[in-house]
């Protein structure tokens, strides 16, 4: 099979735009946050954007050196809030990538995963109504996609070896990181799987599946999208898609 797809670990749904709304309310006033939030009916992002604004020991500090060098407004400016709607469902494999990261669990109040760093970068992590994570961070969206090019990577590697592929990797010249994987063995008559899985710094990944056609190649690819809880948005198949079992093919996937 041969084929161009496109996988992402981002949700587009309009649910989004009700977060984005609770991060505009956030901006706007802090103790509008709740009452806003709560009047969407999203009671744990409400709890998670108050968390996100209270002001950290690391950022008090750091406004105290701005006032006395008459910068406190450029330090204000560096706290972006953003919420990133994702197509994950593992909480606990989502916190151990951010664990990875450098981000540890914080207590607070509600059903609400709370993680900060050691530089006071904070994450909260809430659910949609769809079961699907939602990510809030006071730094921009740059703090969401790392722990996401973590999953990713992680549990790409996982699901290469445990299809029974040997694995090698590399890094790239960007920093993104190339998975290859080849099956050990012909196991179902068509040829030995070869599997390229580039996992960009965004978290979303590139997928070249060399060596087989078919059906086979829709399940590879699905294999990988639903170990890293992405989903396949866009699929384009090629000539070699109908080619007979064992004929050299490639398939591209965004994830």
């Amino acid at each position: 099979m041969s084929n161009t797809a496109t996988v992402s670990p981002y949700d587009d749904s309009s649910q989004t735009s009700a977060f984005e709304g609770a991060v505009a309310s956030a901006v706007a006033g802090g103790a509008a946050v709740a009452a806003s939030a709560a009047v969407a009916g999203i009671a744990a992002t409400a709890a998670a954007l108050k968390w996100l604004c209270e002001d950290t020991p690391e950022q008090r500090a750091a406004l105290l050196k701005a006032r006395e060098e008459d910068k406190e407004m450029l330090v204000r400016e560096t706290l972006r809030l953003s919420s990133v709607a994702l197509t994950l469902r593992d909480e606990r494999a989502f916190a151990q990538s951010a664990e990875a990261a450098g981000f540890k669990p914080r207590a607070v109040a509600g059903n609400v995963l709370t993680l900060e760093s050691a530089t006071g970068l904070r994450l909260a992590v809430t659910k949609s109504p769809s079961g699907k994570l939602v990510a809030h961070s006071n730094a921009g969206k740059k703090a969401v996609a790392e722990v996401v090019f973590r999953h990713n990577l992680e549990q790409g590697k996982k699901h290469l070896k445990a299809v029974g592929m040997d694995l090698t990797e590399r890094k790239t010249a960007s920093g993104e990181i190339e998975l290859v994987g080849v099956e050990r063995r012909e196991a179902h008559g068509d040829g030995r799987a070869a599997v390229s899985v580039r996992v960009r710094r965004d978290g979303s990944l590139l997928i070249d599946v060399d060596g087989i056609s078919g059906h086979r190649c829709e399940q590879l690819v699905a294999g990988i999208a639903f170990a890293t809880g992405g989903e396949v948005s866009q699929m384009t198949r090629k000539r070699s898609y109908f080619e007979r079992p064992g004929e050299t093919t490639r398939t591209k996937v965004r994830v």
